[in-house]
């Protein structure tokens, strides 16, 4: 539950004001001169007095001054509450976002590795390749595989003889 929607949840307007006064709103604490001025930015209220303090309680005066006038007028809504960092909507957003990029990182190793991978195949494939047709002309010389291939040209073509001889009587 937000900060807001527990201030509306609250009945009477002493019990809105007492929680209110419980938050720790930002203030600024200046001094200029001899003089400190208290500011809270969020509410655009300044209070001074001749020390720090002096200027922090009229600062918690006016504060409360602006509280009870907002409830009285039923604005609870329009005064600006600091979020908790740790709130249910602030932690569920940052776990998205957090998933969000562990699921992007994760998709670029995946995409990374998968490359990587072709290109380590690929020049793996290349060497072996290379290796393998060294290896082969080093068994058997270029005349001998060039003489194995004419002699198994010449074989098919005996085997071929027959079925062209007994087309070339079909057709004629």
């Amino acid at each position: 539950m937000s900060r807001l929607e527990k201030l509306k949840s609250m009945g009477s307007g002493d019990e809105k004001l007492n929680y209110l006064k419980t938050l720790h709103l930002p203030t600024v604490i200046k001094k200029v001169d001899d003089i400190y001025y208290c500011t809270s930015p969020g509410f655009g209220l300044v209070a001074s007095g001749r020390d720090a303090n002096a200027a922090f309680n009229a600062m918690e005066s006016l504060k409360e001054k602006y509280f009870i006038e907002m409830i009285k007028i039923d604005s609870e809504d329009e005064i600006p509450l600091p979020e908790s960092p740790f709130s249910r909507e602030n932690m569920a957003l940052k776990i998205k976002i957090g998933l969000l990029k562990y699921f992007f990182i994760f998709i670029f190793c995946l995409l990374t590795a998968f490359v990587t991978g072709k290109i380590v195949s690929n020049v793996l494939l290349d060497t072996s390749e290379k290796f393998a047709v060294k290896i082969e002309n080093s068994l058997y010389p270029p005349e001998n595989i060039k003489a194995e291939k004419i002699e198994k040209f010449r074989e098919a073509m005996k085997n071929i003889k027959p079925y062209v001889a007994e087309m070339k009587k079909t057709l004629e």
